[in-house]
């Protein structure tokens, strides 16, 4: 869930540029709010060859808290993943920031 999450919320955002990767070129979006800052980096072909990875990269307050790859074929892979205050929240009494900032986001849409 915390990965559709943070799809969600850079999938709309403004195209940051193009990265050269082993797979081929990438298309780079960047969504950041305060300590949180997601990447998505999608084929840029279209349609993505079979072997590309698109890739969604979660950072908070600077650290990677979790990496995801998919490719179009369907396989999924969940490279890094880090549980902490970005994804529950203090103690679990409120709102995690993640959850927090995404109900912001899509409801001013």
């Amino acid at each position: 869930m915390v990965g559709r999450i943070a799809f969600r919320l850079v999938r709309d955002a403004k195209i940051a540029g193009f990265i050269e990767a082993d797979d081929g070129r990438k298309l780079l979006r960047e969504w950041r709010r305060g300590h949180l800052s997601i990447d998505l980096r999608a084929a840029a072909s279209a349609p993505p060859r079979d072997e590309q990875l698109s890739e969604l990269h979660v950072r908070y307050a600077g650290r990677k808290v979790m990496d995801i790859q998919w490719s179009a074929v369907g396989a999924f892979k969940v490279i890094a993943f880090e549980r902490g205050e970005w994804d529950m929240g203090d103690a679990g009494l409120g709102l995690a920031p993640l959850t927090s900032l995404a109900n912001r986001a899509l409801h001013q849409r």
